[in-house]
């Protein structure tokens, strides 16, 4: 079995950033398996996220991935996801 991830995450400004994902996955099929099983993966996603105060942060993301299966038979999947979040943390952080 074979798989890599990899992301990168940039700060296009203090409180505005984006990160870029990418996965692979890849399994050795034995002759034994039906056409229908599973054998290998792509994963992609893309976000921008706004720290718009605080702990509070806003964004949205764009996923999209594919399969293929031993038959070579393949579907994608493409999705938008826009999500908020607030960390009640409320530990003082050290200066």
């Amino acid at each position: 079995m074979v798989a890599p991830y990899f992301g990168y995450q940039h700060y296009w400004a203090s409180r505005v950033r984006s990160s870029v994902i990418y996965g692979f996955d890849q399994v050795t099929n034995t002759a034994y398996q039906s056409g229908s099983t599973y054998h290998k993966s792509n994963y992609v996603a893309t976000n921008l996220i706004w720290n718009v105060f605080g702990s509070l942060n806003v964004g949205s993301e764009f996923l999209y991935g594919w399969v293929k299966k031993k038959d070579n038979s393949s579907v994608n999947a493409p999705r938008i996801m826009f999500s908020a979040k607030y960390d009640f943390n409320f530990m003082r952080k050290p200066d």
